[in-house]
């Protein structure tokens, strides 16, 4: 998990761990959104996710949208550029 938060070349990841990673040293959810600058839901959600799927629960979950910038074609129907 430490070489995960230090070396992760995604910034979603990383973030995720270390919030795993203050999660289990007993850190409470208000104290590490202060030092994450997130919100208390992400915390919580980011905990369940990781007791629920491991490891997996750190990888970025990419949307349709996230990927549907004018280069990729992903736009709305009709939008021509």
């Amino acid at each position: 998990m430490q070489q995960i938060a230090r070396t992760s070349k995604q910034p979603v990841r990383m973030r995720r761990a270390i919030v795993v990673m203050a999660s289990a040293q007993g850190q409470p959810v208000p104290l590490i959104c202060r030092l994450m600058q997130v919100s208390e839901g992400y915390v919580r959600q980011v905990i369940h996710d990781f007791n629920e799927k491991g490891f997996a629960a750190l990888d970025p979950k990419w949307t349709p949208l996230a990927n549907s910038g004018p280069l990729s074609g992903g736009g709305p129907e009709g939008c021509e550029m």
